[in-house]
């Protein structure tokens, strides 16, 4: 069972719409956005884990009381990140992740290769990030002796 399932910002945004919707709650429509949003990854979201997890979240935020739900995962959003400023030696540029990757290699020859490689696995550990997985840090041997 999962603690939580962590959503991009805008699916978040779009489950408290409908939960907080003026004409009372569409908790329907919550639970079919938390389904197809799927948490993190691709990771498939059953209807009575969504539905209990919808329900925890409506508990939490005082919009309708349904007890005894600790044991459902949270609904919540990760950070995102959309941007970063970089320097590859012509001075900073703010660039999305994708642009980023296409700025090391399109720099490849000016930057080197291992400078390449390490820019590009940044840009994965960010994406892992905002995605909601656990980043972390594997030293190198030669790290050790530092």
């Amino acid at each position: 069972m999962r603690n939580a399932f962590i959503v991009e910002p805008k699916i978040y945004q779009e489950i408290l719409d409908d939960i907080k919707s003026p004409g009372g709650p569409k908790k329907i429509a919550a639970i079919k956005r938390l389904r197809r949003a799927g948490g993190q990854g691709d990771v498939k979201v059953g209807l009575k884990e969504a539905k209990q997890s919808i329900e925890r979240l409506m508990d939490d935020l005082g919009i309708a009381n349904y007890p005894n739900l600790s044991h459902a995962a949270a609904v919540c959003c990760g950070p995102r990140v959309k941007r970063v400023i970089v320097d590859f030696g012509d001075g900073d540029i703010e660039v999305d992740l994708e642009e980023m990757q296409l700025m090391a290699l399109t720099k490849l020859q000016k930057i080197g290769l291992n400078a390449c490689g390490q820019i590009l696995e940044l840009v994965q550990v960010i994406q892992a990030f905002s995605d909601g997985h656990r980043v972390g840090i594997i030293k190198d041997d030669d790290d050790e002796s530092r």
